[in-house]
């Protein structure tokens, strides 16, 4: 899940775009963790772009 919303992101689209119904609990979850990982470093809620620095493959 956190590779598509990166891609996703790469793309151009909204982290969640095409996200299913069946996958939305998922991506919530994924979602929050990222979120709260984010809060740990000091970054604030929502900061898939950083998050995007941390997981790109090299």
């Amino acid at each position: 899940m956190i590779q598509r919303m990166v891609e996703n992101r790469e793309a151009g689209y909204r982290k969640d775009h095409l996200v299913t119904q069946e996958e939305r609990p998922l991506y919530r979850e994924v979602s929050a963790a990222m979120d709260q990982i984010q809060n740990y470093l000091g970054h604030g809620s929502g900061r898939i772009d950083l998050a995007e620095v941390y997981l790109k493959r090299v």
